[in-house]
């Protein structure tokens, strides 16, 4: 044989044999389900997202929460609160598949920051410096948080403003980022926070509400609307538009939630967005269940 020829065979062999051992070492530890809907609930262990919360003052330190113990211990009571739910789901109306009383989602607080800034304290929805422009500034672009904080967090900003409503939205910050759905950006934003700790208006509980706002950022869509995979009474007629006991309602929602809705959300904070009918195939959503390092 002539002996380039045989040089080059040995060589051709070698890569073969090298591509097969490289092909083997990336192969999936895990079979990941083609669809969300495989996801067993029985078996799925709690998973807890993190949560640090931005709280803006003007810049002499007035007009918001305050870095005292009863506003911190009303803040974490909130996250208590939508807990409490999280672990006591009760049945929506109409109960399509199983009821499931732990949803196995909880979250937890990481900390709690206080900055003094005019524009933070005035900021709004639409506005000259609006809620994009805190998250840009206090978290994406704030050197003086650790990379766990700005990419394993969800932030929920707080500004000082006193809203004409109370109301809370997930921020997205590009236009192919379908309403914020499935934590593109990690970070929901609330208006009018302190003025229902103050008890100047009554409104939705805000665990509850922090539990909606979640549910955005996990891919569901208002109930009633039949936005997302998981739609209104899935599948059945009539539904009713008010009064379904869910807790993705656009107004008031109730404590409840599908089998189907706990499934979406488990499938996407596990393996995050590899289902095809996922709102939003960019979701980040996964990367807030690491466990935080030991310094919190």
């Amino acid at each position: 044989m002539n002996f380039k020829l045989f040089v080059f065979l040995i060589l051709l062999v070698s890569i073969i044999l090298g591509c097969s051992l490289i092909q083997q070492s990336f192969e999936p530890t895990q079979n990941i389900p083609n669809s969300f809907l495989e996801i067993e609930l029985e078996k799925e262990e709690i998973k807890s997202l993190n949560f640090i919360f931005h709280v803006f003052n003007d810049s002499l330190g007035n007009g918001n929460f305050q870095d005292t113990a009863p506003d911190i211990d009303w803040l974490r009571g909130e996250i208590r609160g939508a807990n409490q739910f999280l672990s006591n789901v009760e049945k929506p109306i109409p109960l399509i598949g199983k009821h499931i009383k732990d949803s196995k989602i909880r979250f937890r607080i990481i900390d709690i920051k206080f900055w003094n800034s005019n524009n933070g304290a005035k900021a709004q929805v639409y506005g000259k410096y609006d809620h994009k422009d805190l998250y840009r500034e206090f978290v994406l672009e704030n050197e003086s948080l650790t990379d766990f904080e700005k990419k394993h967090c969800v932030h929920i900003l707080l500004s000082g403003i006193k809203p004409r409503a109370y109301g809370g939205r997930n921020i997205c910050m590009t236009r192919s980022c379908k309403d914020g759905f499935g934590f593109q950006n990690n970070v929901l934003y609330f208006e009018g926070m302190y003025q229902v700790y103050t008890k100047e208006f009554d409104i939705w509980g805000i665990g509850a509400h922090i539990a909606h706002e979640v549910g955005h950022g996990l891919g569901l869509g208002h109930y009633e609307h039949r936005l997302g995979p998981c739609t209104s009474c899935e599948g059945h007629e009539p539904c009713p538009l008010v009064g379904c006991n869910n807790f993705m309602e656009s107004n008031d929602g109730g404590k409840g939630m599908t089998e189907c809705q706990m499934k979406l959300m488990h499938h996407l904070l596990k393996y995050g967005p590899r289902d095809s009918t996922m709102i939003n195939p960019n979701s980040r959503a996964h990367y807030l269940i690491k466990n935080p390092p030991i310094k919190h």
